[in-house]
């Protein structure tokens, strides 16, 4: 499944206002006990993943949220805390304690290198759902996909006025109209679960007006979410939006939309200096290895093999300014990859990709095992 690219500049806080996708047509509406259930995995992925939810709100047919990314890095400690949370402590305390088996193995996994990584979270909730829907709502098979939209994605300016506007606008969801209720006493938004005595989103709304206090924190905010009009829905209308595999990060820029940032249009500051980081980076990448072939996962920039793969495409569709072209140029960059040609005399090396490497370690063990047994046929055991 193709996924966003991880997009955390070091040290800076990004804010993603998300909407996960529109539920099929051809499928019921949610009911209550489905749309808490929803909203109780959406709660559950945040925390597993090291997000903090600001503002959701979830209608029979879709769910907004505004999310925040984590500022630290994963680390062991962190992710057994998150990993009792959401898989219990029993699960927690087997791998604080060492155990090696699979699913162990794989939940501290998991738990680490998907840390502060958006597309897996949503990709986790939209699966999760769809198999709890579908055993309550059981079709004939082949059954059509849950989920009718894809996943998109704005990038807001981490500005408390701007995030606070970003949050309004998830609370005034247009499918929240059909509803006839203010979000302040609807149970599946944010602030209607703050005023039913939700702690979590009583201290996210404190802390997203600035107000100490529940009464002039909740006086504040049903001030923003009335004088907020409805977002326009749309193409190139509703500020930066991207789909799986398709986000443009130089497209993104400062505000949710244009209406209340004069700035909005211009490239985001964090964005800019990620931009600069990565070149940077590339240069030293060059400069050690001779080209520009970044290996997936390089341990001095792990996000740096996705960010050339993402100039390549954008080179491919036209969308970088002749500056950006005669930067990469100036680097020897190579717009297009061929595949490396295979030989016997071709050894591992630091410049092919991991998929590549992996592929002539697995075949000089099999040149290993002919000479040895004289056939390929490999059985299955421990020791292969």
């Amino acid at each position: 499944m193709p996924r966003l690219p991880r997009y955390r500049p070091e040290g800076k806080l990004t804010i993603y206002q998300c909407r996960l996708g529109r539920i099929d047509d051809s499928y019921s509406p949610l009911t209550t006990t489905e749309k808490r259930h929803l909203l109780e995995l959406l709660d559950e992925a945040t925390l597993f993943y090291g997000f903090e939810l600001l503002a959701y709100a979830i209608t029979a047919r879709e769910v907004e949220c505004v999310l925040r990314s984590p500022r630290k890095k994963a680390t062991k400690k962190g992710a057994i805390e998150r990993i009792a949370a959401y898989h219990g402590a029993a699960a927690a305390d087997r791998i604080a304690a060492g155990a090696t088996d699979k699913i162990s193995l794989t939940r501290l996994s998991c738990a680490m290198s998907n840390y502060g990584d958006l597309s897996m979270l949503i990709k986790r909730v939209k699966s999760a759902f769809s198999r709890y829907y579908n055993q309550r709502h059981p079709r004939p098979r082949p059954a059509p996909p849950l989920w009718h939209d894809r996943y998109q994605t704005d990038v807001v300016q981490n500005t408390p006025s701007i995030i606070l506007a970003a949050c309004a606008e998830v609370e005034l969801l247009p499918g929240l109209k059909n509803d006839r209720r203010h979000p302040e006493t609807n149970p599946f938004t944010s602030f209607g679960a703050a005023t039913a005595g939700d702690k979590k989103m009583r201290a996210s709304i404190r802390q997203l007006t600035g107000k100490p206090q529940w009464p002039s924190a909740a006086a504040a905010y049903r001030k923003q979410i009335e004088s907020t009009p409805p977002p326009p829905r749309g193409s190139g209308i509703h500020g930066r939006k991207g789909t799986i595999g398709k986000l443009s990060l130089d497209a993104m820029v400062a505000s949710p939309n244009n209406r209340r940032n004069k700035n909005a249009g211009r490239p985001h500051a964090d964005l800019l200096r990620a931009t600069t980081a990565h070149l940077k980076s590339l240069r030293a990448f060059f400069k050690r290895f001779g080209h520009t072939r970044v290996p997936p996962g390089w341990s001095k920039n792990p996000t740096l093999a996705s960010w050339v793969k993402a100039r390549r495409t954008l080179h491919r569709q036209g969308k970088l300014s002749a500056e950006q072209i005669a930067d990469f140029d100036a680097l020897g960059f190579e717009w297009q990859l061929r595949r490396p040609h295979y030989s016997q005399e071709n050894e591992l090396r630091p410049d092919l990709y991991r998929a590549d490497a992996i592929w002539l370690d697995q075949l000089e063990a099999l040149r290993k095992f002919i000479a040895r047994h004289g056939h390929t046929r490999v059985p299955m055991d421990a020791d292969h």
